[in-house]
């Protein structure tokens, strides 16, 4: 291991989760530093956190082993690039803006600064949604928009069951 990234940072900030149910298939060891215990979930190259993470609505890959369920008739926050990719939500943070709440998420377009034609919705799924990189050879797709909330990517290699 090369190196240890809070997510979010600083430690005062909060990620919620935006999906139904979330499964992890594999996780490592749990070690301690100071006052915090951490479990290994996924791992990135240094250039892909500087680059996916650190920089907003550009992607990155991360490798982890989980996959994440929306409940048919749940609300999902998607981001459609014009090269017709879509991003589902799967946390917002506030890290950035500290008062963001999920009742907001719905009209969060509005705030968020989209490169030009990139898209926000927000849809009620007809049916079940599935985001399992588990199915993509382990490997998660992911941007931040400049609120740094983290959406995964549905068109890569089968990681979603269907495009929403």
């Amino acid at each position: 291991m090369d190196g240890v990234h809070m997510n979010p940072s600083p430690q005062a900030a909060r990620r919620h989760w935006v999906m139904d149910e979330n499964w992890v298939y594999k996780a490592g060891e749990t070690v301690s530093s100071r006052w915090v215990q951490a479990t290994w979930m996924a791992s990135m190259s240094l250039e892909q956190r500087q680059g996916g993470v650190r920089r907003t609505f550009e992607g990155s890959q991360i490798q982890r082993s989980t996959k994440y369920l929306y409940k048919k008739g749940s609300m999902v926050f998607l981001m459609r690039t014009p090269e017709s990719k879509t991003y589902v939500m799967q946390s917002y943070g506030n890290e950035v803006d500290k008062s963001l709440t999920t009742a907001q998420l719905p009209q969060l377009g509005g705030r968020l600064k989209l490169p030009t034609c990139w898209k926000f919705e927000a849809r009620t799924l007809t049916k079940d949604l599935t985001v399992a990189p588990v199915n993509a050879n382990g490997i998660a797709h992911i941007t931040r928009d400049d609120l740094h909330n983290v959406y995964e990517d549905c068109d890569f290699d089968r990681a979603c069951n269907y495009i929403p």
